[in-house]
């Protein structure tokens, strides 16, 4: 786990983030006080007319150097040419101010006080890399100093007068640079720990519900529920299970159940099949809902016809000899989220009912089918009728195979042989 604590993080990916947001909020804060500084800076102007009236040009002069040089930047900032040099344009342009400063001491030894005002519009207003503060106040400093003394007749208390209230503020603003950096990078490792903890949660909101309902739970709807007027709705039961349940242990079940299931909801999220849940063996999905699918038919049609075409290699890899029945409908259907601690997305109503009595009364290794569903994928599929079936709680019904697709295009094969 990496610390917050230190200056710079452990890891070349959170370091590069952090960076790059922060260059980021840098831009920002250069858009709007740059333009701001440099208006403050050159409203000075009347006063160092009425206290410095001869020699006004030169104070003139400054500010036209050092307002141009700023809007230079100011112009590459809104351009977007300089994303990845903000920290280099936070040196230059304290680097100008405050040469431009230095430079007004020449003239009136009370201007030495003045430089401290771009220190500390830069060290305390300015968000960036501290090792970039802490640099530049160190140059400037030399170069203050230096200016400073070479134009003193003789060493006295004024000689360190001067340079020790830079210093001084320089080693405060500093301190102050270093914790807004500590305090930057810590709330900035918070936020990552939150977004991270978000997306962990997000990702096991999704594997429970559809994307569409968990964005309403997400949004606080407290009852969701819905009508969907066309889904096709599948069932996949795996034959003789109870068999296979009694013959083996039940690590051993679990673990082929699992592996089935698993290509199952791989191939359901390729067809944009939903999945709805397990019962035991039986695996119940549908095509439509939440979300609508004008061809929901045609992709639960693909969907099942690619679990048979696998079952080869499925046997081979993971769940040998098993067998299928996998029964469809379609037609209208209610869902909603039903529970308040293990809450699931879950679809009831005739279509589900029949679709489940098709698996029941199918074959093994078959897809049966209803009439309405084969008038709706008959135009693509080969489809071969069974003949009327009496179901439980309906009356009869006229029910098919679904054989394959018309035409030759291969389907979705997970395992080659």
């Amino acid at each position: 786990m990496i610390s917050p604590v230190t200056l710079k993080y452990k890891s070349r990916e959170y370091e590069g983030k952090y960076q790059s947001d922060s260059k980021r909020i840098i831009l920002s804060q250069m858009k709007i006080g740059l333009p701001i500084g440099i208006l403050i800076y050159c409203s000075f102007l009347p006063i160092d007319y009425l206290v410095f009236n001869e020699k006004f040009t030169l104070f003139l002069w400054n500010r036209i150097v050092v307002g141009c040089l700023a809007l230079l930047i100011y112009v590459f900032i809104n351009a977007g040419f300089v994303k990845e040099k903000a920290n280099s344009l936070i040196l230059s342009l304290f680097v100008i101010v405050t040469l431009g400063t230095i430079h007004l001491g020449s003239v009136e030894s009370v201007y030495y006080l003045s430089v401290l005002s771009p220190l500390l519009f830069f060290n305390l207003l300015i968000r960036g890399r501290f090792l970039i503060h802490g640099v530049t106040t160190l140059i400037l400093f030399i170069i203050f100093a230096s200016v400073y003394m070479l134009q003193l007749p003789e060493f006295g208390l004024r000689t360190i007068l001067y340079p020790a209230i830079f210093f001084a503020t320089a080693l405060v603003t500093l301190m102050a640079a270093y914790f807004r950096e500590y305090t930057n990078r810590n709330e900035y490792w918070q936020h990552l720990l939150l977004e991270k903890e978000k997306e962990v949660s997000n990702r096991l909101l999704l594997n429970i519900l559809p994307e569409k309902i968990a964005a309403l739970l997400k949004r606080g709807r407290k009852t969701i529920a819905g009508e969907y007027k066309s889904v096709s709705v599948v069932f996949i039961d795996i034959v003789n299970f109870s068999e296979i349940s009694r013959n083996n242990a039940s690590e051993y079940v679990v673990e082929k159940l699992n592996s089935l299931f698993k290509i199952i909801d791989r191939l359901c999220g390729y067809y944009h099949i939903e999945k709805i849940k397990t019962i035991g063996d039986a695996y119940l999905a549908v095509c439509g809902a939440p979300t609508a699918n004008n061809r929901h038919a045609h992709q639960m049609a693909k969907f099942t016809l690619s679990i048979l075409d696998n079952l080869d290699a499925i046997r081979k890899k993971s769940f040998p000899d098993i067998s299928l029945r996998i029964g469809l409908h379609c037609g209208s259907a209610m869902g909603g989220v039903l529970g308040k601690k293990k809450f699931i997305f879950d679809i009831w109503g005739d279509t589900v009912n029949i679709a489940s009595r098709m698996e029941s009364t199918g074959e093994a290794n078959k897809i049966h089918v209803t009439a309405p569903f084969r008038d709706l994928i008959c135009d693509e599929f080969i489809l071969e009728r069974r003949g009327e079936i009496e179901i439980k709680g309906y009356d009869a019904i006229d029910s098919f195979f679904l054989i394959g697709k018309k035409s030759k295009k291969t389907r979705l094969m997970l395992f080659k042989d």
